[in-house]
């Protein structure tokens, strides 16, 4: 009889076993629970995950135990009651209790800073730069070949008289739009870039060698953004003196001065923060393109910027806050209360008698407190009641253009009585000669001192036309000497120049003296080497003669023994034939 199988219900497992053969490592399954989050799959228990579900069933557990055949229960549902289905379960987290903020006047800490090496580097040049544009500027005059500095002006300097020379420029800024170039100052446009620089000057003027001195204020963009636990604000500047720049800091208050040396201008800062900052732990850092100041947040909440003291000292409302975009642009000035507008056609102006008996008479009674009438703006003077409280409904109208009605309301005091004035007392009547006489006295006392008037007018006319042509001399003396300075400068760099070439000159002859010296040295030294080499192969020429003549004597020689040796062998064959 085959044996019944039980089924696992470990997770992971879902396998059938033989309760017999159950042993400790039989199962293999998950001691974790599933999860499914993100579109991944897994176990709690594993570090597998996958996003395919078939690969999650085929997980292979991570635990080995007994196999169980006990089927876990079922989780209870959760009864939902009906009376209650349509409430709804607010849960707000806690509120933080913000720390406490200090005055706004509380000292100042400045911040040491850290500096970059790259504004080190700007720093030097700027420095070569600026000792260059002073040598330039004792010299008084400008280089030769210097570029005239207005719009449009092509001219550069060639001497003294360039300066009186008419400037045509543009006294207007160029513009791009739409794919046309054309200045401010005048109508004409073109598309083609060659031409818009070939436009001539629309104004004439003076040129002007040497760059305007900027304003003393500067404006940089800056803006912030915060972390967790900082929030960092960035100044972007480029070129400026971190010795001579400083930031203080307090738990509320951020000051930032940025000096540049270049044009001898500065940028401030002063923002009121709306949190508060842990100063000990914030820190500045000083780079080449801009300024950035870390602050460490006291607590941790949403830290935001209001501006106390604005850019180059421009004062704005301390307790509105300024709204910047993601470049550091206002988007929204701090409103000012607008000035009141009242608006009606008309305010009742009773008659001074009457209404003064009959207020008089109000006086001796009690004023009534029910008869209060409402005016509105275009109600008839009529329709008011004398001696009586007026109520005036007048619309008054905001900067933000909200209307409202404001009610002002008269005194119920009537005002006191004026005082009657002094009756005046006839004076003599004078006679006619005497006022005439008074009169040219008058004439002529007001003719003097219009004459001391003029005179002293003329007087400092005079003073300042003096002062001026003072001025003007003292200017044309400076003028003449740095003239005559700067041709003393140039007659002397001539004159250097032309030493310069006289030595080339000389230094240039030398050197072909030296050079022909050796060729000619090394044309002997090779007529030399050819003559020996002559003698060398005219005598190995007669020495190989003199071998080809012993040669020829030795072969001469051997042919004579030869004929020997032959005639004396035929006449010993002579004497044997002989013989026999």
């Amino acid at each position: 009889m085959p044996k019944e199988l039980l089924h696992c219900y470990n997770l992971g497992c879902g396998l059938k076993f033989d309760p017999e053969e159950n042993k400790e490592d039989s199962c293999t399954f998950h001691s974790g629970q599933p999860f499914f989050h993100d579109a991944y799959k897994g176990w709690s228990c594993c570090n597998k995950k996958c996003t395919d579900f078939t690969e999650f069933l085929n997980i292979r557990g991570c635990s080995k135990s007994f196999h169980n055949s006990e089927k876990p229960p079922e989780p209870v549902k959760p009864v939902v009651d009906k009376a209650t289905a349509h409430e709804v379960i607010e849960v707000r987290p806690p509120v933080k209790e913000s720390l406490e903020r200090p005055p706004l006047n509380t000292p100042l800490v400045e911040v040491k800073p850290d500096i970059a090496p790259s504004l080190k580097q700007q720093l030097e040049s700027l420095e070569k730069v600026n000792s260059s544009d002073d040598q330039v500027l004792d010299n008084a005059l400008p280089p030769v070949g210097t570029s005239c500095k207005n719009g449009g002006c092509k001219a550069t300097y060639e001497g003294v008289q360039s300066i009186d020379e008419q400037c045509l420029h543009h006294p207007g800024f160029p513009v791009f739009h739409e794919g046309m170039k054309f200045w401010s100052c005048c109508v004409k446009r073109t598309s083609d870039f060659e031409s818009f620089l070939a436009q001539a000057g629309c104004t004439s003027g003076k040129h002007v060698w040497f760059k305007k001195v900027t304003e003393s204020g500067v404006k940089c963009r800056y803006d912030w953004h915060q972390t967790g636990s900082h929030v960092v604000v960035s100044v972007f500047s480029k070129k400026y003196d971190p010795f001579k720049s400083f930031v203080k800091l307090n738990p509320i208050r951020l000051v930032i001065h940025i000096y540049f040396p270049e044009s001898d201008a500065s940028f401030d800062l002063d923002l009121e923060l709306h949190g508060v900052a842990n100063v000990p732990e914030s820190s500045v850092s000083m780079l080449g393109t801009k300024v950035e100041v870390k602050l460490k947040k006291a607590e941790r909440e949403r830290v935001q910027a209001k501006p106390v003291v604005g850019v180059v000292g421009v004062l704005l409302q301390p307790s509105a806050p300024l709204l910047l975009d993601g470049v550091g642009r206002v988007l929204q000035e701090p409103s000012s209360p607008a000035p009141r507008v009242l608006e009606w056609s008309r305010i009742p102006q009773p008659d001074t008698e009457p209404q003064q008996q009959q207020q008089q008479q109000q006086q001796q009674q009690p004023p009534p407190h029910s008869s209060t009438q409402t005016l509105t703006p275009n109600s008839p003077v009529s329709a008011m009641a004398p001696n009586e409280p007026v109520e005036i409904r007048a619309q008054e109208t905001s900067k933000g253009g909200v209307k409202y009605e404001a009610i002002l309301a008269e005194p119920a005091v009537s005002p006191p009585k004026r005082s009657a004035s002094p009756t005046r007392t006839a004076k003599p009547n004078k006679p006619l000669e005497e006022k005439l006489k008074e009169a040219e006295e008058r004439r002529l006392s007001f003719e003097a001192s219009k004459v001391a008037h003029l005179a002293a007018t003329m007087e400092k006319i005079e003073i300042i036309a003096k002062k001026r042509e003072e001025a003007t001399n003292k200017r044309k003396e400076a003028l003449d000497q740095r003239m005559e300075r700067s041709l003393e400068n140039r007659e002397a760099h001539i004159n250097s120049l032309k030493e310069k070439v006289k030595d080339h000159l000389k230094k240039g002859e030398e050197t072909r003296q030296s050079l022909d010296k050796q060729a000619e040295e090394i044309s002997q030294a090779l007529q030399e080497s050819l003559k020996k080499a002559a003698e060398q192969r005219d005598e190995n020429i007669k020495k190989m003669l003199e071998r080809l003549q012993e040669r020829d004597r030795r072969a001469a020689v051997v042919r004579q023994n030869k004929e020997r040796l032959s005639m004396t062998m035929q006449e010993n064959s002579q004497e044997t034939a002989s013989s026999g």
